[in-house]
């Protein structure tokens, strides 16, 4: 019933991410711990245009890990040779 009645108001996919908006910063974090380098930018580059709300971080150390972002860190990422 609801979503009838939505439909017929005219709003069904009317989102910023219907219209096609990309929203302003990244809304969640992915975190890689592994030797600065061994992920290239193109890789990372690649992963934030194909996932627009995500934002890639690298960091050398756990310790470097332990600390605020930006956003909330939703996946995290070792490196098995670190």
């Amino acid at each position: 019933m609801a979503l009838r009645n939505v439909a017929e108001q005219g709003k069904v996919g009317c989102g910023t991410f219907a219209e096609g908006r990309r929203r302003a910063e990244p809304r969640r974090v992915i975190l890689i711990v592994s030797s600065g380098g061994s992920v290239s930018e193109r890789l990372i580059d690649a992963m934030e245009r194909e996932f627009p709300w995500v934002l890639v971080d690298q960091v050398d150390d756990v310790d470097a890990a332990c600390r605020a972002f930006s956003h909330p860190v939703s996946l995290i990422l070792v490196d098995s040779a670190w």
